[in-house]
């Protein structure tokens, strides 16, 4: 059955003034008084949680951001791409030979 809000409000007010319903508070009775009550529920809620939110947020920013910086200088060109692997294997190849001839170096970040 389709049901206007306009009668579906007037047969809930029916159901609620009958039988063992009738006792029952006006204040909780009904989809606007169940609306209204939710949605201040919904809000105590988000009032409560919101803060923790940001603060986690923050603390993943800051991670992503730690993480982020770990990871050198930006390389978005071809160019500078390159460079920096040439750099890496320029390094490695000194440290390898360094081992091989038995030296002990100092390694920096590339």
């Amino acid at each position: 059955m389709d049901y206007s809000q306009k009668e579906r409000n007037l047969n809930e007010a029916v159901f609620f003034n009958t039988g063992a319903w009738r006792q029952l508070d006006r204040n909780h009775v009904g989809i606007e008084k169940l609306k209204t009550r939710l949605g201040f529920l919904l809000t105590k809620h988000l009032k409560s949680e919101l803060p923790m939110l940001e603060d986690e947020l923050k603390a993943r920013y800051d991670e992503t951001t730690d993480a982020l910086s770990q990871l050198g200088e930006a390389r978005d060109s071809l160019k500078d791409q390159r460079h920096y692997l040439i750099r890496l294997s320029q390094n490695f190849h000194t440290i390898t030979k360094a081992a091989v001839d038995g030296y002990v170096m100092q390694t920096s970040k590339i």
